[in-house]
């Protein structure tokens, strides 16, 4: 996630815009553990993956890419492809004054000049895609023990444990409490 937002703010920086950005949480697994009579943990491991299109000005291009060395903390691939669409921008100019000059051609003139915006911002502007993928996380939240609530004690072995000394303990130290509470007639029952 901070990276996208680096990247982005680096587009727009340099002058091009984000044409698409798709952030995705994908949840690779999930589990609910029993921790206690009212609670539980869910654990989730998920990792977070961004597809991205954004539009560079051409003479950026190597200042966006050097800042993504920044960003990026492994590179499973790097493509490079320059396609020069120069040309065919002077064939559309070549084709637009044609038809100014002969009327009777077939294509509408809107067509054309939507056309030659287009090779104008293929010229004007690279095109890079990025594929950003994070690594495994893993979130655990306490959740109430709902489903689990008699499971818990039926099975968890360690818990029945758990519970016995502690009950135990409670038991123990009102005993202790009670014959501190009646010393004095111990004593008086033992010597008088």
């Amino acid at each position: 996630m901070k990276s996208t937002l680096t990247i982005e703010k680096n587009v727009i920086k340099l002058g091009g815009y984000v044409g698409k950005s798709e952030l995705n949480s994908q949840i690779i697994s999930e589990k609910i553990t029993p921790i206690s009579k009212d609670s539980a943990r869910e654990t989730k491991v998920y990792n977070i993956t961004n597809f991205m299109e954004v539009r560079i000005p051409k003479n950026n291009l190597n200042e966006f890419l050097q800042s993504l060395n920044q960003e990026i903390g492994f590179v499973i691939s790097r493509n490079l492809e320059i396609t020069d669409v120069t040309i065919e921008a002077r064939i559309n100019n070549i084709k637009t004054n044609t038809k100014k000059i002969d009327k009777n051609l077939n294509n509408s003139q809107e067509e054309n000049l939507i056309n030659k915006y287009k090779l104008n911002d293929l010229v004007q502007y690279a095109t890079v895609t990025l594929d950003l993928v994070e690594k495994e996380n893993i979130k655990q939240t306490i959740i109430p023990n709902t489903k689990n609530f008699t499971t818990y004690e039926n099975s968890n072995f360690g818990y029945q444990i758990k519970t016995a000394l502690y009950t135990g303990g409670n038991i123990l130290q009102k005993i202790i409490i009670v014959i501190l509470y009646i010393w004095p007639l111990c004593i008086y029952g033992l010597y008088g």
